[in-house]
C-alpha cells in the first residue's frame, strides 16, 4: 500500500508540472535551448551539446532573441519588421508585422528589444512606434505608444519595463494594463532590467545607473569615475537584490568597468540609498582607455556574472572572484543559465561559444556566421533524484496553482520517509 501511495503521488507530481516543458522525467527530454541571432539575417537554435536543431532566415538582421526559462519558446525580433514566436522544435507559432527597434547603437551591437516571461505566457517587443505585449497564442494583449529601444519582463510575467532612448524616459507597467504604473522624466535611459519584486535597474546613455522600486521611487543612483558619455548596460537576478552594470565607452577615453551592487552593502537586508556604492568592481586586465564592455549578464539566482570583450570574456562569482577568462576577440552578447553554471556568448567574427564556469575552455564553438549580436539560453535542472526533475521556481509563475502539487509532494516524502527512503533536491545548474 505504501509503495502504491508513493508511486501515485510521484506520478501526479509529474502531470502537475508546467506544460511548457523544461521540467520532465529523467529520460533526456529536457528542453535545453541555446539561441543566437546574427546580422546574416538568421536565428539559430542549438541544444546543449552544440547540435544545430534548426535555423530560420528572417530576411533581415536579427535584432534580438529571447528564450523562455523552460526552453520551450524562442522569441525573435527582426529588422525585417517581424516579431516571431517559435517552439523549441522550430515550429513557427506566429509572426506579426512589427517595426522592431534595434537598441544596440554604434557602440556595441547587443540589443534587448524583445523579452519573454519564464514560461512564455507573454512576449514583449520594443518597436519604433509602440511597445507591444503578446500572449503565447499570438493574441495582442496590449500596446503602448512610444519608441521603446530596450525592454524587460519579470520572470513571473507580472511587470514590464521599457526604455525610450529617443526621449530618455522609462515606463513601468503591470502586465495587466497598457497604462504605465509610473514613468520617469528624461534621464537619458538606454538599458533596463527588472525582477520578480518589480525593482528596475536603468543604465543611462551617460554616466549613471539608477535603481527604482515598483512604485517608481528612486532608491539610489551611482556614477562611476570610468563612466562618462557611455552606453551603460545593466542586469539583475530574479529576486532583484543585486545589480550589475558595465559601460561601453565610444570615446575610448576612460576604459571600462563592471560594477556590482548588492542590497547588503549597508549591512541591512533590503535596498536603501546607502547601497549606492558598488560592493565590488572588476576592471579589464590590462586596464586600457580603449576597453569596452558591450554586454553583461547575471544568472537568475544571482550567483554568477559575465561580461566582455575587453581583456577577454570573463566569468565572475557573486563576490567578484574571477572564475574563467576566455580570450575572445570581440564578444557582442552574453547570457547565463539560471543557476549560473553555463553560459553562451556570440562574437563579431561569427562564432558562438557555449561554456561552463568550471571549464577553462568553451565546451563547444560553432560558427553561424555574420555578427552574432544577440544570444539567449535555457538550461534546465540537473539530473533529478528518484526520476523527477527539480520543481520550477514558483515565484516565476504566480498564476499557476502549486498547492495540490505541494500536498502531493508532502505525501510522497512522508511515504518515502516511512519506508526508509530519502529524497533530496538539487538546485538549477
Amino acid at each position: 500500500m505504501k509503495q502504491i501511495l508513493v508511486m501515485a503521488a510521484l506520478a501526479a507530481m509529474v502531470f502537475l508540472l508546467p506544460s511548457g516543458g523544461g521540467y520532465a522525467l529523467a529520460d533526456g527530454t529536457w528542453q535545453d535551448t541555446v539561441a543566437a541571432g546574427s546580422d546574416n539575417d538568421s536565428v539559430y537554435v542549438y541544444d546543449r551539446e552544440g547540435t544545430l536543431l534548426w535555423s530560420y532566415d528572417t530576411g533581415a538582421d536579427v535584432a534580438s532573441v529571447a528564450v523562455s526559462s523552460d526552453g520551450a519558446y524562442i522569441a525573435v525580433g527582426s529588422e525585417g519588421n517581424k516579431l516571431y514566436l517559435f517552439d523549441r522544435d522550430g515550429t513557427k507559432r506566429w509572426d506579426e508585422p512589427r517595426l522592431i527597434s534595434y537598441g544596440g547603437n554604434w557602440a556595441g551591437t547587443e540589443s534587448k528589444s524583445v523579452a519573454i516571461s519564464a514560461y512564455g505566457e507573454y512576449v514583449v517587443a520594443g518597436c519604433t512606434d509602440k511597445l507591444y505585449v503578446y500572449e503565447n497564442d499570438g493574441t495582442l494583449h496590449w500596446s503602448h505608444d512610444g519608441a521603446e529601444t530596450s525592454v524587460a519582463i519579470s520572470p513571473n510575467g507580472n511587470y514590464i519595463a521599457s526604455a525610450n532612448k529617443a526621449d530618455g524616459t522609462v515606463d513601468f507597467f503591470s502586465t495587466a494594463s497598457s497604462t504605465p504604473d509610473w514613468s520617469t522624466a528624461d534621464i537619458d535611459a538606454f538599458w533596463v532590467a527588472t525582477s520578480n519584486p518589480g525593482y528596475v535597474a536603468v543604465g543611462e546613455w551617460g554616466d549613471t545607473v539608477h535603481l527604482y522600486d515598483n512604485a517608481g521611487a528612486e532608491i539610489w543612483n551611482h556614477s562611476h569615475s570610468k563612466w562618462d558619455v557611455d552606453y551603460i548596460r545593466v542586469d539583475m537576478p530574479r529576486d532583484g537584490l543585486s545589480v550589475v552594470a558595465v559601460n561601453d565607452d565610444p570615446g575610448d577615453s576612460q576604459g571600462s568597468v563592471l560594477a556590482y551592487f548588492d542590497h547588503l552593502e549597508d549591512g541591512t537586508p533590503g535596498w536603501s540609498a546607502a547601497d549606492a556604492t558598488p560592493d565590488w568592481a572588476y576592471v579589464p586586465d590590462p586596464d586600457l582607455a580603449g576597453n569596452d564592455y558591450r554586454t553583461v549578464a547575471i544568472s537568475a539566482n544571482g550567483q554568477t556574472t559575465a561580461t566582455g570583450p575587453s581583456g577577454g570574456t570573463v566569468v565572475l562569482s557573486r563576490t567578484g572572484q574571477l572564475l574563467q577568462k576566455f580570450m575572445t576577440p570581440d564578444t557582442q552578447s552574453i547570457d547565463l543559465s539560471a543557476g549560473g553554471v553555463y553560459g553562451v556568448y556570440g562574437e563579431a567574427n561569427g562564432n558562438l561559444s557555449f561554456f561552463s564556469k568550471h571549464s577553462a575552455a568553451p565546451l563547444w564553438t560553432r560558427t553561424p556566421g555574420g555578427r552574432v549580436h544577440t544570444v539567449a539560453l535555457a538550461i534546465p535542472p540537473s539530473s533529478p533524484v528518484g526520476g523527477i526533475a527539480q520543481l520550477p521556481n514558483a515565484s516565476d509563475s504566480p498564476g499557476r496553482n502549486y498547492i495540490g502539487l505541494g500536498a502531493l509532494a508532502a505525501a510522497a516524502l512522508a511515504a518515502l520517509s516511512a519506508g526508509g527512503w530519502y529524497a533530496r533536491r538539487r538546485w538549477l545548474r
